[in-house]
């Protein structure tokens, strides 16, 4: 940044080697920071060559081309030596299998790495949020230079996004982007230039307690209850099911989550919700109103704010968010009798006892439709007895509701039942249970569970 700004490039011997030893040291933190490592050989590159035409003081440019070539080369030597000995490939223990290229499943978790609810960048650190404002002041204002940190910016963010251990796996949540936050300082700080120079104080103030307020809340669980920042692999349907530090600390529902807050978990249906819509709209949002700043167009850019904010509201409030049910398999559901066969989970007419219960799953209070699809024998009897249980620590089972299972035949193998769960204190498990008095045989197919009110 300062060689763009006072376009000099007097640097000493031991600086321009410090530099290239950085520069050279990044993919031995990783293999994929063998792009970022390019492209800032590449830019360094670039200003020495362009300054040494522009000023005649600049005599060390072909000295700082040979030390950082040099480095570099035998950084990468001895890089791909150490792989080749320790791995058996140039590339370490890293495979082109490690990557998924989709573009569906790519574009979900790029945009979950900045707006998804629990892995967002801006969920977790909200005053960055000022920064999308100041981007497209920050290229008006040094298109040369924010064109190199986009680009870094995205040579970073991009290979982690097609990273099949999508989010980082088991790690925290927010792994992903912690090597990039320092670089949304740029536009952040060409925001408060821009504001500053304008006296836009009351503003700049405004701006800062807002964001300071959310990241408060953030703060206030994640520090109490560091574990709600542990991620989970991707499972279709469960995204609904995704705490984040908002929800424990607004005590909103399952429903309420999926109606509010964005979510980036399920490929078949992230697109599909109004709620990620709207967020990934207000982005947009702010970046236009840069726009405006720099245009002038002060009245525009205050319409476009209160129209969209109208909108994003109707939206929230009006339209169903885009919930898909969370199944489970007969054969992974537990049983007492019977056993695992195929796909399913099968009890004979000797079995007596519960043929299946679980699935343990977290689910605060509000409505949930339970499906259950089955097959059974014709039988007349109260032979098989549902019922729905939460569980608590140290609290004795808690029954919800119960009745008699109908045989297959009656409902086309598909029972289907609306559960209100009540408010209770501290955490608790759900279970869906069948009970079996004999006499019959039963296959379970599949259990479904869907969050429909709260």
């Amino acid at each position: 940044m300062k060689i763009y700004k006072t376009q000099t490039f007097s640097l000493t011997k031991s600086d321009i080697l410090f530099i290239s030893l950085l520069i050279g040291y990044l993919p031995w933190l990783h293999i994929k920071s063998l792009l970022p490592m390019f492209l800032l050989y590449f830019f360094y590159s670039f200003f020495c060559i362009k300054l040494s035409y522009t000023s005649a003081s600049n005599h060390n440019c072909p000295l700082f081309l040979t030390i950082s070539t040099v480095t570099i080369l035998c950084s990468l030597i001895l890089l791909g030596a150490y792989n080749q000995h320790a791995f058996g490939s140039i590339y370490g223990p890293h495979h082109m299998t490690s990557l998924n290229i989709g573009l569906r499943a790519v574009g979900m978790i790029f945009t979950g790495l900045h707006i998804d609810r629990v892995q967002g960048l801006f969920f977790q650190c909200p005053l960055l949020l000022i920064g999308l404002i100041g981007i497209v002041v920050f290229v008006n204002e040094a298109r040369l230079f924010a064109i190199m940190v986009i680009l870094l910016y995205l040579s970073i963010v991009v290979p982690n996004s097609t990273h099949i251990n999508w989010y980082g796996g088991y790690s925290f949540a927010g792994r992903f982007m912690w090597s990039v936050v320092l670089l949304w300082c740029f536009p952040f700080a060409y925001t408060m230039k821009y504001l500053l120079h304008r006296g836009k104080r009351t503003w700049i103030l405004a701006a800062f307690f807002i964001a300071l307020s959310i990241q408060a809340i953030f703060a206030s669980v994640v520090l109490t209850y560091p574990g709600c920042l542990y991620n989970t692999p991707l499972s279709i349907g469960d995204e609904w099911l995704r705490r984040s530090p908002y929800v424990t600390f607004l005590h909103l529902t399952d429903f309420q989550t999926a109606s509010f807050l964005p979510s980036f978990r399920d490929f078949r249906n992230y697109i599909k919700s109004p709620v990620n819509w709207a967020y990934f709209s207000s982005i947009i949002c702010l970046m236009f109103v840069g726009y405006c700043f720099i245009k002038q167009k002060n009245k525009t850019w205050a319409l476009i704010c209160a129209g969209f904010a109208v909108c994003g509201v109707t939206v929230l409030l009006l339209l169903p968010p885009a919930i898909q049910p969370i199944v489970f398999r007969g054969k992974d559901l537990p049983g007492v009798v019977g056993k695992a066969k195929q796909e399913y989970r099968v009890a004979t007419t000797q079995d007596v006892g519960f043929v299946i219960f679980g699935p343990h799953i977290r689910l605060v209070h509000g409505t949930y439709e339970i499906t259950l699809d089955y097959e059974t024998d014709y039988y007349k009897d109260n032979n098989l007895i549902w019922d729905c249980v939460i569980t608590q620590p140290k609290v004795e089972f808690k029954m919800v509701d119960k009745g008699i299972l109908p045989p297959s035949q009656n409902n086309n193998g598909r029972f289907i039942y609306n559960c209100t769960l009540p408010c209770v204190n501290g955490d608790r498990l759900f279970e869906f249970r069948i009970y079996s008095k004999g006499d019959v045989n039963i296959s379970i197919k599949r259990l479904s569970i869907k969050a429909i009110s709260g």
